[in-house]
């Protein structure tokens, strides 16, 4: 991976990819093996978040 398509993955889970970024991502998402990174980011991403928001709550 590149740490082109990585900012540009980081862009898209924080909601500020523009529409070139989101084209160059969904074309790399294609690839299966790109496709498999891509949900662990996105898994990870939603683990963080998902413990931030509940150590909010103790």
């Amino acid at each position: 991976m590149t740490p082109k398509i990585e900012n540009t993955i980081v862009k898209y889970l924080s909601h500020s990819a523009s529409i070139d970024e989101l084209n160059i991502l969904s074309e790399w998402i294609e690839n299966d093996s790109n496709k498999k990174i891509f949900k662990e980011f996105v898994c990870i991403h939603f683990a963080i978040n998902y413990s931030l928001i509940d150590s909010e709550f103790e």
